[in-house]
C-alpha cells in the first residue's frame, strides 16, 4: 500500500467497511501488515506448509494463493471470486444470445 487509495481498494477488496483515509490510518495499515507477515514467516519456520496444497485463485488478473488440500476449488472464496466467474460468464451467455446473427443477408 503506497498511497491512501491503495488502502481504500484492499479496505474494499477485504470487506472492511470504509476506513478514515488519513496519513496516520496508512501508516498504521503498513505496521499491521508488516507485522503480521513477520509474524506469518516465523510461524512458517516452525510449521512449514505442504506446498502441494496451495492453488492459485483462477479470478481474472487475480492469483491469489489459498490453501486446497484435496484440489477441488477454483477460486480463493466461491463467495466472491467464484460469484462474480459465474456471473461473468452468465452475462456473455446472455449477451451471446441476443446479438444479431452476424450471418444475416442485407438487401
Amino acid at each position: 500500500m503506497q498511497t491512501l487509495a491503495d488502502l481504500a481498494d484492499w479496505a474494499e477488496q477485504a470487506g472492511i467497511p470504509a476506513l478514515a483515509g488519513t496519513q496516520a490510518t496508512l501508516d498504521a495499515a503498513r505496521e499491521l501488515r508488516e507485522t503480521l507477515f513477520r509474524s506469518f514467516l516465523a510461524a512458517l519456520d516452525e510449521h512449514p506448509p505442504d506446498l502441494r496444497s496451495v492453488s492459485i485463485c483462477q479470478a481474472d488478473n487475480y492469483g491469489r494463493l489459498f490453501l486446497d488440500r484435496r484440489h477441488l476449488r477454483r477460486w480463493c472464496t466461491k463467495e466472491g471470486c467464484g460469484n462474480r466467474a459465474k456471473a461473468a460468464r452468465h452475462y456473455q451467455r446472455v449477451k451471446a444470445r441476443r446479438a444479431p446473427p452476424s450471418h444475416a443477408i442485407e438487401v
